[in-house]
């Protein structure tokens, strides 16, 4: 598959990149920082700080 080979800025790393900045933004992605949010409070990592909206 030379599809996959680094030959320009692959359209992977392109897409990547974009879902970092939407990540980042949390205004575009809610879902993601909910996401996040609930996964750092079953981590145990929010504790107190979960109550932060």
């Amino acid at each position: 598959m030379p599809d996959l080979l680094p030959q320009k800025p692959s359209k992977w790393v392109k897409i990547l990149l974009k879902l970092l900045e939407d990540q980042a933004d949390s205004a575009k992605v809610p879902h993601m920082e909910a996401y996040m949010k609930n996964k750092f409070r079953f981590l145990g990592v929010q504790k107190n700080s979960s109550q932060k909206d």
